[in-house]
């Protein structure tokens, strides 16, 4: 237990010793996180109190078949067979599963959801722009000209980059659940039988109705 607590505190001194090297201490850091991060919300929550959390939640079936390509795109790196799909199928769900689960425990204590804010996926690649300016409202802070300018420039930069990049990503990226031996309702079965992760593997019906942004007090 003490490991994942020793890892973000030594992640935290990496990320001073990037703020002073950079002279940047006075500005906010936007940090894409990993799945594990729902595993060990408590030690994130310990080791950085002041963080503002989002997660953002994509239909089941579409994290687990993006996940099973990622598995398997790191596994060719490292063995001189291809890897077994089914395999890779069976332990993406379990550690899905698991992730979820911790994570919907942790989320039972009023303090580690101070901060937390659900992010609709859909409703971020429609209208990014928008959608970062709601979790801004949501935290009592205001997106500027300026900002706003720099997040349209960067999707339009994205935009050309993605087109140039598509051909490579079809070749190397392969999502289909069946490629791994999965399913939709098999995906959606497993997580039914582990409580908190049912909860969280689906909200499209908490955003309904929304512009994709929710506080996490908004869930209860």
């Amino acid at each position: 237990e003490e490991i994942p607590l020793a890892a973000y505190q030594r992640y935290r001194l990496f990320l001073q010793q990037v703020q002073l090297r950079r002279g940047s201490q006075a500005r906010r850091y936007v940090l894409k996180g990993q799945l594990i991060h729902l595993q060990y919300l408590d030690e994130l929550r310990s080791v950085f109190p002041d963080a503002r959390v989002i997660w953002c939640h994509r239909p089941a079936e579409q994290v687990v078949g993006s996940l099973c390509s990622l598995r398997k795109s790191q596994q060719e790196v490292f063995l001189s067979v291809a890897p077994d799909r089914s395999e890779v199928g069976r332990g993406v769900l379990k550690y899905l599963s698991v992730a979820l689960g911790r994570a919907g425990e942790v989320l039972q204590q009023a303090e580690t959801t101070e901060h937390l804010v659900h992010v609709q996926y859909e409703s971020l690649v429609a209208d990014p722009v928008a959608v970062v300016e709601k979790i801004y409202e949501s935290y009592g802070w205001r997106v500027s000209e300026e900002h706003r300018e720099a997040m349209e420039m960067y999707l339009a930069e994205a935009v050309a980059q993605r087109s140039r990049s598509e051909i490579g990503k079809k070749r190397y990226h392969d999502a289909s659940l069946s490629s791994y031996g999965l399913s939709g309702p098999l995906v959606r079965q497993a997580f039914r039988r582990h409580g908190h992760a049912a909860r969280f593997s689906d909200l499209r019906l908490a955003f309904q109705g929304t512009c994709g942004v929710l506080r996490h007090s908004e869930l209860q």
